[in-house]
């Protein structure tokens, strides 16, 4: 199951949305990785700073069904992290 999803992950296009007021409350977002069952994502700065600010999201992705992930967003500094995004893709 596990596997399903993180390949529907990587192919469809997603949304993490918030409801607190923001420019765009409903940006597109790439999935990123999958490591210690948490999911990663790189963001621009705005969004980052907006998400401090307001850390409440939804993840939403859609192939045909609806996967829908409420969490509260986490900031991590593990350098481990940024080198699996950079090595992933190449920033």
């Amino acid at each position: 199951m596990e596997q399903e999803i993180l390949e529907i992950l990587d192919k469809y296009p997603s949304f993490l949305a918030t409801k607190e007021a923001c420019k765009n409350p409903l940006p597109p977002m790439q999935f990123t990785f999958l490591k210690n069952n948490k999911l990663y994502f790189c963001t621009a700065k705005a969004i980052y700073k907006h998400r401090q600010n307001f850390n409440s999201v939804e993840f939403g992705i859609y192939n045909n069904q609806w996967i829908r992930i409420k969490r509260i967003t986490q900031f991590n500094e593990d350098l481990s992290i940024k080198e699996t995004m950079f090595e992933r893709y190449l920033l």
